[in-house]
């Protein structure tokens, strides 16, 4: 599991967009990440520099950066993920679950109920669904680990990648979830295309992914992003049906996922 550019660069998006303005944050991450071969420390100063942090906190992350350079440890990707956790989020508190993660992580198997009361303030499952059993009680966990009002990042495979979990994931699953829960889906997008140059498509709206398949096949190896936040209430977490059979779709999504059959 780890941060891709193309991750790293929705989130610096929704950060510029204002999404991310929660003073001291709370995240906690599902799968403890680190760096991905295609993000570099340089790049990691330059996400604080696109976001116009001031020059004293950007001249305290070359520092530390430099630090880590210096004395690099086999952790150098996981810390250097959690620096950019804090630039991008300006997060507080951090924590991880994580069977197979770092001695910071917290370590649980997530088909069974989490046995935590606390909320947080930002919910990241970067590549760690698809590796779990029962998805049902890892949303449902999800859902009680966001706070009224946070948001929930998940980033999934989409297409391709052959055995490398469970499942792999469609727009309609992360759509259904959400209107079953009431969260309000911020973004859904497409990542596609190769490592050095990555393609990203809108799909927030149902009948988008239709569009999208019309033009011609989804690359074989592809994902998705999803940033979705959660009612301010206290709601308990509702198991979603298929828009398709609820009549969530529209007439020319119907046809689509008809004619795909």
């Amino acid at each position: 599991m780890a941060l891709t550019r193309a991750i790293v660069g929705l989130l610096v998006q929704m950060r510029r967009a204002g999404l991310f303005d929660l003073g001291t944050a709370r995240m906690i991450e599902l799968g403890e990440q680190n760096l991905y071969g295609n993000i570099s420390a340089r790049d990691v100063v330059k996400v604080a520099q696109l976001l116009k942090l001031d020059e004293r906190r950007i001249a305290g992350i070359e520092a530390e950066i430099r630090a880590l350079i210096d004395a690099p440890t086999p952790l150098f990707a996981f810390d250097l993920a959690k620096l950019l956790y804090r630039i991008v989020f300006d997060c507080a508190t951090y924590r991880a679950i994580d069977l197979n993660g770092t001695e910071a992580a917290w370590r649980h198997d997530l088909n069974r109920p989490l046995p935590i009361a606390e909320t947080f303030d930002v919910v990241t499952n970067f590549g760690t669904s698809e590796h779990v059993f029962d998805q049902a009680q890892l949303f449902r966990s999800i859902h009680g680990l966001t706070r009224p009002g946070g948001l929930m990042l998940h980033a999934v495979p989409h297409q391709g990648g052959p055995d490398h979990g469970f499942y792999n994931y469609h727009p309609t699953f992360f759509h259904d979830l959400a209107a079953a829960n009431a969260y309000r889906l911020v973004m859904l997008v497409l990542m596609s295309g190769k490592e050095d140059r990555d393609q990203l498509d809108a799909i927030r709206e149902r009948d988008s992914y239709a569009s999208l398949l019309a033009k011609g096949p989804i690359a074989g190896d592809s994902g998705l992003f999803v940033a979705m936040m959660r009612p301010f209430d206290d709601r308990p977490f509702e198991l979603p049906m298929q828009g398709y059979y609820t009549g969530e779709l529209s007439d020319a999504a119907r046809t689509a996922w008809e004619d795909r059959r």
